[in-house]
């Protein structure tokens, strides 16, 4: 998974939302990126981040754990999924994460 340049995209004419793409299987290796690239954001004061998993086929235990230590570690951060396919939307709702996901 390769985690590209977050774009922000505006949600409110104060506030801006920045949204992470990734791109390919949300497994071990793509976790360690993402977290390498939020955590550049937190440091900025983000307290609204989007992940849009448009070009994520599948999740694995350890895309799973690092949404759920996401949760955990970042309790004052709203994180939303957005552009989930069925397969992953499936995984989030078995592993009961499907909170994080984008009302549509």
């Amino acid at each position: 998974m390769s985690v590209l340049n977050p774009k922000s995209t505006k949600t409110d004419a104060a506030v801006r939302t920045p949204t992470v793409r990734l791109r390919g299987p949300f497994d071990r290796w793509g976790a360690v990126k993402l977290r390498f690239r939020l955590l550049l954001l937190l440091a900025r004061g983000c307290k609204e981040v989007t992940l849009d998993l448009r070009r994520v086929p599948y999740i694995d235990s350890d895309g799973v754990k690092t949404l759920r230590a996401l949760q955990e570690d970042y309790s004052d951060v709203s994180f939303e999924l957005s552009n989930v396919n069925r397969s992953v939307q499936r995984t989030l709702q078995l592993a009961m994460l499907d909170s994080l996901l984008k009302a549509s």
